[in-house]
């Protein structure tokens, strides 16, 4: 696993644009976003975001619509 390599630590911060990429289906990002939200399901990694994470992701997924 690529991304395993590269991160240090257990614990990751997922802005934005993880999640961003991740609903349009960005066709380059989309092996290595599979891989880091395996880690996270699988327990590996553990993953926080925030409330303005979450404000972008609503309000970019609102205005293209």
């Amino acid at each position: 696993m690529v991304i395993e390599k590269m991160i240090f630590g257990r614990r990751i911060y997922l802005d934005a644009n993880i999640f961003i990429y991740l609903l349009e289906g960005y066709p380059a990002f989309i092996p290595v976003l599979t891989e880091l939200f395996s880690l996270i399901d699988s327990g590996k990694l553990q993953a926080v975001t925030s409330e303005l994470t979450l404000a972008e992701t609503i309000a970019r997924n609102e205005y293209q619509s």
